[in-house]
């Protein structure tokens, strides 16, 4: 973690259908022939050729429309994710290509930051995510946070976390978190006019699957939660609004097959912390890189970030710049704090 079926799933799923031969009955036979026969006909003349090609064009137009415009991260190569304090000056003067941070700068509503600072950072030819904590409730956050609410009041906030003061695990697959929490938070990040959305504590589905033994139903709800997250978003902000969530690489193993196809399909890229430094075990090192290899093969741009000394950055530089995949690194502070822009 860092510091600091809905029907609109259905969007995400295509599905083809092919008819068995046998609905196909004599009398439908004798309509193709008809008109086979009248397009050979058609074809002795300009005019008929005209309608052909008249036809086939409106034909392909549903297929045309369907394509979903998604961002082009391909190009990125430089990120930086700054979570506290107002470094909008220093971002925009600086060379990374993606920069990650919070709508405001203490995350009250006081210091939020305008549109036309977020502007600014566009301007300067950068890529400009927000953070989201989308299964966490943070008590700073007057967004949302009411001064009467506690854990079971309402009945969505979950125990605090215990390595985060003021962070409280929520029961995401709950219908008012929704309402109450993440629709307001949503709204005041489109208003802003970020770019996407950089998704922590996705891992929480893994907190909750593991004390109450739905570890599958967790996981889907959670990938249920980010597609509606992203139906929301793009349908305000455009189909290229980008969703990119933090750690949870498990959830590909944990979810149904139907819940891992439209994790793919709707996530642009993924960020892991600690991924060659500080690391749990060789095991999860492997395996968190063999997921990020399948990531890699579906053109998912993929942040690490490293909590490092400055005499650590080179090596780490080079680790991330020869590997097979394409990693975009960071090496942040080692107080985990993500309050320094770091320039390497």
């Amino acid at each position: 973690m860092l510091v600091k079926t809905d029907t609109s799933v259905t969007n995400f799923l295509s599905i083809n259908v092919t008819p068995k031969k046998e609905f196909f009955d004599m009398s439908v036979k004798r309509k193709h022939c008809k008109c086979i026969s009248s397009i050979f006909y058609l074809l002795n003349c300009r005019a008929g050729l005209l309608f052909l090609a008249l036809f086939i064009f409106i034909s392909l137009i549903p297929s045309i429309t369907a394509v979903e415009l998604r961002a082009d991260l391909s190009w990125i190569e430089s990120h930086a994710v700054v979570l506290q304090g107002d470094y909008i000056e220093e971002l925009r003067y600086s060379t990374y290509d993606l920069v990650t941070i919070d709508y405001s700068s203490d995350g009250s509503n006081d210091t939020s930051f305008s549109k036309e600072q977020v502007q600014s950072l566009q301007d300067s030819g950068k890529i400009v995510l927000c953070y989201f904590s989308i299964a966490e409730l943070e008590d700073y956050r007057d967004l949302y946070w009411k001064e009467k609410w506690k854990v079971g009041t309402p009945s969505f906030i979950g125990p605090e976390n215990e390595d985060w003061a003021g962070n409280y695990r929520a029961k995401y697959w709950q219908r008012n978190y929704w309402n109450k929490v993440l629709e307001p938070y949503l709204d005041k990040i489109l208003e802003a006019g970020f770019n996407g959305i950089f998704i922590d504590v996705v891992d929480t589905y893994y907190y909750w699957g593991e004390r109450d033994g739905k570890m599958r139903r967790r996981a889907n709800q959670m990938i249920k939660l980010l597609a509606k997250t992203a139906s929301y978003t793009r349908e305000r902000m455009g189909d290229d609004f980008i969703i990119l969530p933090q750690n949870g690489l498990a959830i590909v193993d944990d979810a149904s097959s139907k819940w891992k196809k439209i994790y793919y399909k709707i996530i642009d890229g993924v960020s892991v912390e600690s991924l060659y430094y500080n690391i749990w075990s060789e095991e999860d090192q492997s395996y968190r890189m063999d997921k990020l290899k399948e990531l890699n093969t579906r053109n998912k741009l993929i942040i690490d970030i490293e909590y490092l000394e400055p005499y650590e950055y080179d090596v780490y530089w080079n680790l991330w710049n020869e590997s097979d995949m394409h990693i975009v690194g960071y090496p942040a502070t080692t107080d985990r704090a993500l309050d320094t822009v770091v320039f390497y």
